[in-house]
């Protein structure tokens, strides 16, 4: 117990002869002797701001807590806020309005991809402040259990090591650290419709990526959305699927 008026801990640790130790190994423990060590009243070896001691018996770093979750129907929103979940809605909501509805997409080999992402396949969406430096809004990485599909096919639908069908997709969306969503000149609607392009089984970044997969992006944005000026150099008729 901590007693803030004579600014000295009140109780004894059980074990006062161990002390948390740092060699720049990680973490490891040190076995002091009492002579060297006498004072009984040291709570986390006299380093309370930066260790925790819940029992008495083990001073530790605290543990980073966990992000929250929360799943409203097919999808799983990690560590976002209410206002997050709501906004990342509402761009879903435009995406869905446009490529479902509108059919911006029609014609590109794209339709039944999209028709199943929005359709069965479970999604897990993560709102990231520790995204790279170089990502421009979010990225994508495709459940372990699915062999990377043929362009323009659905992840989860096919897997090499497992019959389950309708495997997640993990999507994440960019924060600041005051949780706003950055946008880089893309609206959030943008990035979400750019990370389910990935969803689609196409990429513009690696080694014999071709040409026309890296183009998709920018052309089937401009499709959708044609009042974006970041694809002003796009054209909307390579937004088509084609063979690998």
């Amino acid at each position: 117990m901590y007693m803030p008026t004579i600014g000295r801990f009140a109780t004894r640790d059980p074990i006062n002869e161990i002390e948390l130790g740092d060699g720049g190994h990680g973490r490891h423990y040190q076995k002091r002797s009492f002579r060297s060590n006498p004072n009984p009243y040291r709570y986390c070896g006299n380093k309370p701001v930066i260790q925790v001691d819940p029992d008495g018996r083990q001073a530790a770093p605290p543990e980073a807590p966990k992000p929250s979750k929360i799943t409203i129907g097919s999808i799983t929103y990690i560590g976002c806020s209410e206002e997050q979940i709501k906004q990342i809605q509402d761009a879903g909501h435009k995406v869905y309005n446009e490529v479902i509805k509108n059919e911006c997409l029609k014609g590109t080999g794209l339709e039944e991809c999209f028709n199943q992402l929005f359709g069965r396949s479970p999604m897990n969406i993560y709102c990231d402040k520790d995204c790279e430096k170089p990502n421009e809004g979010g990225w994508f990485e495709g459940s372990p259990l699915v062999r990377r599909p043929d362009p323009c096919k659905c992840y989860g639908q096919t897997s090499e090591k497992t019959t389950q069908q309708n495997l997640p997709i993990y999507i994440g969306i960019c924060t600041d650290d005051k949780g706003n969503i950055p946008r880089k000149g893309y609206t959030l609607e943008e990035i979400l419709m750019h990370e389910m392009l990935h969803g689609c089984g196409l990429d513009h970044d690696g080694k014999n990526v071709p040409e026309w997969q890296i183009k998709m992006f920018d052309a089937c944005l401009k499709k959708c959305f044609p009042n974006n000026r970041k694809y002003q150099g796009a054209n909307p008729a390579d937004c088509k699927c084609r063979d690998k």
